[in-house]
């Protein structure tokens, strides 16, 4: 397993770890968060983080980034809903300044996504 950074001893997720998805690992199932805490470490620096939950119950705070396949167009099952909720909250309220879901810039007019990032990922539009 090509860790990034291991998780702490006392499976605290206060430190933020992040694990290389380009192996296969399996998630279990996503702890669910409130209020969605942003990533703080390059290159995903303020993306929306997730608490993962892999198969062998260790636990990490991933970026929404390593929940994407980029190139497969693939969104992981866990976080479809997350995702369509975020899209429908700013199709519903267009005129709320919000923060792009992969990074921090500025997103207003029903969108979720910042430019850059609605180009880049714009099959999540489609959900």
């Amino acid at each position: 397993m090509n860790l990034m950074s291991y998780i702490s001893e006392d499976s605290s997720l206060s430190d933020i770890e992040t694990v290389d998805l380009n192996n296969s690992f399996i998630v279990k199932k996503i702890k669910h968060n409130r209020n969605r805490p942003r990533i703080y470490i390059e290159p995903f620096l303020y993306a929306l983080a997730f608490d993962v939950v892999w198969e062998d119950n260790t636990e990490t705070r991933e970026p929404i980034q390593n929940l994407i396949n980029n190139n497969t167009h693939e969104v992981n099952e866990n976080i479809i809903d997350i995702i369509k909720d975020y899209k429908e909250t700013a199709i519903k309220y267009p005129r709320i300044n919000r923060c792009c879901i992969m990074c921090i810039n500025k997103v207003n007019n029903g969108r979720f996504m910042c430019f850059e990032h609605a180009q880049e990922y714009n099959f999540l539009t489609n959900l």
